[in-house]
This record gives structure tokens, sequence and C-alpha cells, in this order.
């Protein structure tokens, strides 16, 4: 698709063609039927161009309309009205009676008709689909435009570090979501939940789509989008609404009986983790971590952790670990000034 969009830019297909292949498509079609009678040879090499582009568009085209008709991907519109509010659209909707435009959003069935239509993989995407369909717009359009057309040849140095640039954004944007709470993540094997914590300054695998937990152990997830957890919230805006906790997942079922959540790092490891942290602050000169300065730490390897839990379980054990290793700890009343090498 990428190759086919490609050749259409460097011949000159115009652009309104490229954007709306479902308009004029048809009237390239009957020209070519009518072996292009009255065109000069350069206007029929762009037609040729564009039919290319076409043939590649449609079979996309096609088979997200099969896999929604199936029921393997799922889609909710604005019934009747622009104005009115989501609803999850019947896999009935998408037979051959249906006319569907993907550059409108819209389906027409009789005179029943779905605006805004969106869809969703009931598995979740991985994160370079998760950041196209989660993405500033703005940013999603630049990411596109510079994968698909300027990464070949001698424009890949030229424009690599603008991709690079516009990649990690997107990614970010997407942990922000998935921290807030306002997207979901799952994990691939065992469809588990990913707690938000574990989003906060993710060690994450692009390409596999993988986010290394806090035992170190590389997980391959999927995000899920609202309509997949069964939300239907006003799409209009990039940034979904923040899920109800009592919002029931459409993966649900898979999940063990207690909806077990992975990537929350046990007592020992929290032990670990913050011992290790203070030690690093005392070899550095850093200043050292007071209560609420432990517990935030903390949090990005549990969210959930109460300060009562850390002052009752953890900290004695801390204690314990520090002076064994000989890492000094902050006193209580003690001033910040950092510790001297």
């Amino acid at each position: 698709m990428s190759e086919k969009l490609n050749m259409c830019q460097e011949n000159s297909v115009p652009d309104a063609w490229i954007d709306d292949p479902e308009t004029f498509w048809p009237m390239i079609k009957k020209a070519s039927n009518n072996n292009f009678a009255g065109y000069s040879k350069g206007n029929i090499k762009i037609f040729w161009d564009f039919r290319e582009f076409c043939g590649a568009w449609y079979q996309i085209r096609d088979a997200i309309i099969s896999d929604l008709s199936l029921g393997d991907i799922e889609a909710c519109g604005r019934k009747k009205s622009p104005d009115c509010p989501f609803s999850i659209m019947e896999i009935s909707l998408f037979g051959k009676r249906s006319e569907i435009n993907f550059r409108e959003n819209h389906l027409k069935l009789d005179k029943l008709t779905y605006y805004d239509v969106r869809i969703a993989s009931h598995s979740g995407l991985p994160l370079r689909c998760a950041i196209v369909a989660y993405g500033n717009p703005r940013q999603v359009e630049n990411y596109l435009e510079l994968s698909c057309v300027h990464m070949r040849g001698k424009n890949k140095e030229k424009y690599q570090a603008r991709l690079d640039e516009t990649t990690f954004a997107l990614r970010q944007q997407i942990f922000v979501l998935l921290h807030e709470g306002l997207l979901r993540a799952v994990t691939v094997q065992g469809q588990h939940r990913i707690e938000a914590g574990a989003w906060k300054d993710p060690e994450v695998n692009m390409e596999a789509s993988a986010l290394r937990d806090a035992e170190g152990r590389w997980r391959e997830f999927r995000v899920l989008s609202p309509l997949a957890i069964r939300k239907q919230p006003d799409l209009l805006g990039w940034r979904p609404e923040i899920v109800s906790p009592q919002t029931p997942m459409l993966l649900g079922s898979a999940l063990e009986p207690a909806g077990k959540l992975v990537f929350q790092a046990s007592d020992d490891s929290l032990i670990q983790f913050a011992v290790k942290e203070d030690k690093r602050r005392a070899d550095e000169g850093e200043d050292l971590l007071d209560t609420k300065e432990r517990l935030s730490f903390l949090r990005k390897y549990r969210a959930k952790l109460t300060e009562n839990y850390l002052k009752t379980k953890l900290m004695p054990q801390i204690r314990k670990q520090a002076e064994l290793q000989n890492v000094p700890l902050r006193r209580q009343g003690q001033i910040k000034q950092g510790v001297s090498k």
C-alpha cells in the first residue's frame, strides 16, 4: 500500500484522488472502460498509477468490511444524527446492501444512517498501531508520511531524526493515556490487565510491543480501545474519556477469577528497588529519600501502594537491607543537604 502511495505522489497523481478513492475511482474506472478515449498519454499514465493504488486500497477496505460482517472486529457510530451519542453497531449492518463511505465515516442502510463510525479490535492493538489510533492526529499524519514515503534510499538518513522524534512523541502520548487510566492494556499471554502504574517511565520494545515488568521479564502487550472495553465515549477528541473502574472489559472472561494484575512488584522487589535507589542517591551525592519521595518512587512499581503499608510493612525490611549493604537512609527530621561521597 505504501509503495503504491509513494508511486502516486512521485508521478503527480492529484492529492484529492488519493484522499478520496471512493469518489474518484469510479470516474477513472469509467474512463478506463472507454480505453481513455480523448485523454493524453501523460494523463493515461497518471490514471494507471491511480488504478494500482486503488487496487491495494480497495483490498484493505474489503478486508475491513469482511471482518466487521463476521464480528472479528466491531464498530460504533452515531445513529440517525451526527449529534447523537455513540452506540454499538450490529454486524448485520455490514452486508451487501449497506452503503459505506470510509472518507466520511458513515454507513447507510435503507433509511438508517450511522455517522462518525469507529472500529476497534477485540484483542487490542500493538504499540506501533496504537500510536496511530490514539496519537495526536497531526503528529500521526507526520509519522505516516515519514515512515511510508520518505524512508527510502537517500531520503532515509535525511528524515530519520524527524521520524525518531515523532515516534517518541507519539509513544509518550500513549504512555500518558495508559498511566492516567484513559486507555488500558493487556498481556498477549493470558490477557491480564496491566496496571496503570506500570506506564510511568516504562521500558518498552517498540517493535515487539513488549514491556519489561518489575521482575525484569519482557511481556508482549496490546492496547485496548475504549470500544473494546465496552466504553462508548465521545470519540470526537483524540483523548478518550476516563474509563470507570466498574466498566466491564470485553476480555474480562479471560482474566483470572480474582482479577489479578500483572506488573505489580512483590514486597521483596519493592524493598530491593528502594535500597538500590537510596544507594544510587548516596553514591551520587543527591538528597536521600524522605517518606513521601520513597512512596512516590515505589508507586512506579505498585500504583496503589499506601503510605501506611510502606511505613509498617516495608520500611523495617528496607532499613534492615540498607544496614546489611551499608546504605545510608535519611533519618527522621534530617534536613536535606545531600550526602558527601
